[in-house]
């Protein structure tokens, strides 16, 4: 049977092809969260033409094509089904298994009419043309299969929530443990402020060493809550989400927050911030303080405007990011990420906040680092 492991395997040991660049990838989005609330809709129509201009731009092979910005877009298109596996997959596998690579061929042709970003259907004709001796066809489903795993990889590293892989369908999560050369040991699903997180933990073959992968799968959480309704069980964990319950929420209770208590610190009580301080003493003075987004901006002595995304653009899509900063005790930029907004707009609000300066905060007469948010609007005309 043809899998994405072994389809990723195999072509370690051909030559490598021109792929997008870590900076083009990452370009439309460098830290991949779920779409956040815009303050105007945008017209489906003009997602639509948006998408089809970069999947006729894929089927070229254009390597300046943006794989993460192309992947949200499809998650706003109508027919976005992020659970089911390709419709022809029981018959692709019965083909491999009978070594007919011209009918598996056939089939994948099929699910790429329906969905054109389906790395299943790009890794099954990868295996197709290698063997059929098409090398041209076969550079090109590697370069797609490849392009959509490396602007997930490159978008987080999946070692924190804070840094989980964001992905569009249970497929692209198979195919991310299949690049890493990892097997699913266990999964648990989690709430970490606006976002839905899946948690497996995952053993290296090799090592036998165990270890935890995050994956946002706030969109798969969207269209769940879209197709059934907020609060309902959903078939999407017997459908396709590795591990998954029929019928159930794994580790929870039906209706609730999976993880936990909404509200709730994961593990316990939360962290403190600062040491402990001996009874009669003055407490030390803060590492880092939080402060408004309103009193941050009032602050800010320079705040250069983002460029809008021509993807975005062209889709029609407007509206807020809000990005948290951590300035520190010079008034620079230290840290930024979006926390919210629409993912074809975060990484230019990144862009534009890291450029961002602002007067020194001071306690106590001394400067100290600051974390806060500033929002940054884009809109058309």
């Amino acid at each position: 049977m043809i899998t994405p492991s072994r389809a990723l395997v195999a072509v370690a040991a051909f030559a490598v092809i021109a792929t997008p660049s870590n900076a083009e990838i990452a370009r439309a989005q460098n830290e991949a969260k779920a779409p956040g609330a815009i303050s105007k809709r945008p017209d489906t129509e003009a997602i639509q033409r948006a998408y089809d201009d970069g999947i006729a731009r894929l089927k070229r092979s254009d390597t300046t094509v943006d794989f993460q910005a192309l992947r949200m877009l499809a998650t706003e298109l109508p027919g976005y089904e992020p659970y089911a596996p390709g419709r022809n997959r029981a018959e692709t596998n019965a083909a491999s298994n009978r070594g007919d690579y011209r009918e598996v061929l056939r089939l994948a042709k099929i699910d790429l009419e329906s969905d054109y970003l389906d790395i299943d259907a790009h890794l099954d004709a990868m295996v197709a043309t290698k063997t059929l001796g098409d090398l041209t066809a076969y550079a090109h489903h590697r370069f797609v299969a490849f392009g959509i795993v490396f602007s997930i990889l490159t978008a987080g590293d999946g070692k924190k929530p804070e840094s989980a892989f964001t992905v569009i369908s249970v497929r692209e999560q198979t195919a991310v443990l299949a690049s890493l050369k990892l097997q699913r040991k266990s999964q648990t699903f989690d709430r970490v402020g606006e976002h839905t997180l899946d948690v497996l933990t995952v053993i290296d073959p090799e090592t036998k060493s165990e270890s935890k992968l995050y994956f946002n799968v706030d969109t798969l959480v969207a269209h769940q809550t879209k197709q059934f309704g907020p609060g309902r069980d959903a078939p999407m964990l017997s459908s396709g989400v590795i591990g998954g319950v029929p019928g159930g929420v794994p580790g929870g209770v039906p209706g609730g927050v999976p993880g936990g208590v909404p509200g709730g610190v994961v593990g316990g009580e939360p962290v403190s911030p600062y040491p402990d301080t001996p009874a009669g003493e003055p407490p030390p003075r803060p590492r880092v303080m939080r402060v408004s987004g309103g009193v941050l901006a009032g602050k800010a002595v320079e705040r250069p405007q983002p460029e809008y995304p021509p993807m975005a653009k062209a889709a029609g899509i407007e509206g807020a990011v809000v990005v948290e900063v951590v300035v520190n005790e010079r008034g620079l930029i230290e840290s930024a990420r979006a926390v919210s907004g629409h993912p074809l707009l975060r990484d230019a609000a990144v862009k534009a906040a890291r450029g961002w300066v602002f007067t020194p905060t001071l306690f106590e007469g001394v400067p100290v680092k600051v974390i806060g948010t500033i929002t940054l609007n884009f809109r058309q005309g």
